[in-house]
Parts: structure tokens; C-alpha cells; sequence
């Protein structure tokens, strides 16, 4: 059923066309490993910020193919929604006009959600906390709205809440080799069943690298852009 890349690499499935295979590896080594660094379990809430963006849309993808409910994930903007909506995000919280913490509360019945990735960091990162259900966990993965963040240690010590810190671009080979493994027995099968796939905004040709950079840049691209290494 699967076609092997190389010895480092997760199988790819048949038929599989390999500009969104090219765009898969690190959304899903990231967004499985943030899933397992957390303890997640299929029927567990899951709150992801910057949902829209493209690991973050394979994140979405991924916990609802795990069985995650609800999964509520954040935008900048309202024009984003509609995406967020098709690639499985139960409730949006368009953070330039709803408040985080609150939208996410209400969503949970007050409970909070038992699981945040945040791929933004900033005071997004400290909104998570309190939106985070007792004996939640908390991981931050990216931290596009910077590296500090005013965090409510009332929120972090009274709710219990266990927070990780992860960068699977500079984890050591022994763990990265159990966190490509870890796909094999649900992450690969999703893939191949189409549960999961990779927003492509583009297709460039190798040439035009510094364009592509350009428009990853600028914010205006809609999930991933695929570089051509040759005309094939």
C-alpha cells in the first residue's frame, strides 16, 4: 500500500501526487508530536491558534482525524473563516473582533478546552491559558506574534495546567526517529484516506524562490507554496 521515500522519511501512499506530499512532512511530524507531547486522546477539545495558517491547517485536519471534538481554531480575520470552517474547525474565533479566551469558554461550556497548540505566541499565548480546562495542557509551538508574553500565573497554578515548549526543527535524531514512527499506525492511514491534506496556495518553479518567499512573507498566501525543482 505504501511507497517508501527513504529510511528517514514516513512512507508516502500510492497515488499520492507529490506536490502535496512535499507539503505534509512537517505539519504532520509537528502537529502529531505536539498532539502526543500533550497526552491527546480521540473525544478531547482542541484549540489551535493561527489555524489558518498552513501547519495549522494540517493541525486542524489531524485532530479532527483523531477524533478530537470540539476543535476550535483561531484567525486574524474574518475572510479566513470559511476556510477554517471546510477544513473541520467546529467553532472560529476571529481574533481581531472576538475576544480568545472568552469564545473559547463558551464553546466548552466554561470548562475549557483540554488541548492548545499555539502557533502564535505573544499574548495569544497567555489568553491560552485560562481558555485551557483544569488539568489541561498548554504547548507552544510557534511564536509569530513574538517570543514574550504576559502570562496570569493564577490562571497557569489554579486550573493545574501543564505547559510544553517544543521545536521539532532542532530535536535530536533519536527522538525524531519516535516521532516518525508515531505516524505510522493512524497519521499515514488518514493521509491516504484524504482526511488529510495540505492547503497548496501555489506552485512555483525553483527559479522563482525569492517571489515565493515574497508572498510567504507578505501573509497574503493561503497555506503552502510548493517549489518545482524541475519542468516534469
Amino acid at each position: 500500500m505504501w511507497s517508501p521515500i527513504n529510511a528517514s522519511s514516513s512512507p508516502r501512499p500510492d497515488g499520492l501526487d507529490p506536490a502535496v506530499a512535499c507539503a505534509l512532512p512537517t505539519g504532520l511530524l509537528t502537529e502529531h508530536g505536539v498532539l502526543t507531547v500533550a497526552g491527546f486522546a480521540g473525544g478531547q477539545s482542541v484549540l489551535i491558534t493561527g489555524a489558518s495558517t498552513g501547519i495549522g491547517l494540517i493541525g486542524v485536519q489531524l485532530a479532527k482525524a483523531l477524533g478530537a471534538t470540539p476543535v476550535i481554531g483561531t484567525t486574524r480575520t474574518a475572510a479566513k473563516r470559511e476556510l477554517l470552517e471546510q477544513a473541520g474547525v467546529d467553532t472560529v474565533i476571529v481574533t481581531d473582533e472576538q475576544d480568545l479566551t472568552r469564545t473559547a469558554l463558551d464553546a466548552t461550556d466554561n470548562q475549557g478546552v483540554d488541548v492548545v497548540l499555539d502557533h502564535i505566541g505573544g499574548q495569544a499565548f497567555a489568553q491560552c491559558l485560562p481558555a485551557t480546562k483544569i488539568d489541561g495542557h498548554v504547548v507552544n509551538i510557534g511564536r509569530l506574534a513574538g517570543p514574550a508574553a504576559t502570562v496570569d500565573l493564577d490562571a497557569l497554578s489554579y486550573r493545574h495546567l501543564t505547559v510544553h515548549g517544543v521545536s521539532f526543527g532542532f530535536t535530536r535524531d533519536h527522538e525524531m526517529a519516535d516521532v516518525i514512527a508515531a505516524l505510522l499506525p493512524e497519521v499515514i492511514p488518514a493521509v491516504a484516506r484524504g482526511q488529510i491534506r495540505p492547503v497548496i496556495d501555489r506552485t512555483v518553479a525553483l527559479a522563482e524562490f525569492r517571489q515565493a518567499a515574497d508572498r510567504l512573507r507578505s501573509g497574503e498566501a493561503v497555506g503552502k507554496v510548493v517549489l518545482r525543482m524541475t519542468d516534469d
